[in-house]
């Protein structure tokens, strides 16, 4: 055995090979063979819910602001170890339920529904719009499951765009 061979195997398997001097062949292992890592875990489900807000005429504006945080977070969150529950997902999930496409459900609702997709993680969000006409956001980011979360808020500053 060569150490291309044992190189090829980790860890244990490796060395015992090398070190009793078994063939390979005389194992049943196929040329080039190698061991794979073994099972990895699955990436963890977050959703993202559109931010709640407290007047119909904003509901267009939250939809927006969900679908770019969700947009934002599946490009930015390090893949393998977090997936972004996708819109259409989420927007069959809630049809099935009985709710419209789109739909903006209080955070007990989101709850649910991410238990529903199997999420892990849960970000919740509630837009107020100022008098001025700005903007304010207060974001969950907590486990489906957990009481626990860390909540940040986010104001526009005056003239920036939304």
């Amino acid at each position: 055995m060569n150490v291309r061979q044992v190189l090829t195997f980790s860890g244990a398997t490796g060395m015992l090979l090398m070190l009793t001097g078994g063939s390979l062949a005389a194992q049943g292992i196929p040329r080039g063979a190698t061991i794979s890592r073994g099972p990895q875990a699955a990436a963890a489900r977050v959703m993202v819910a559109t931010p709640y807000v407290f007047t119909s005429a904003d509901s267009a504006r939250a939809v927006a602001v969900g679908q770019a945080m969700r947009d934002r977070l599946a490009r930015q969150a390090p893949r393998g170890e977090y997936a972004v529950i996708a819109d259409s997902t989420m927007n069959r999930a809630l049809l099935s339920f009985g709710y419209a496409a789109d739909a903006i459900l209080n955070q007990d609702a989101a709850r649910k529904l991410a238990q529903a997709l199997a999420g892990r993680v849960l970000v919740t969000s509630q837009m107020v719009k100022s008098p001025s006409g700005s903007w304010s956001m207060v974001s969950r980011l907590a486990g489906v499951n957990d009481d626990a979360g860390t909540t940040v808020r986010v104001s526009q500053a005056s003239g920036s765009p939304l």
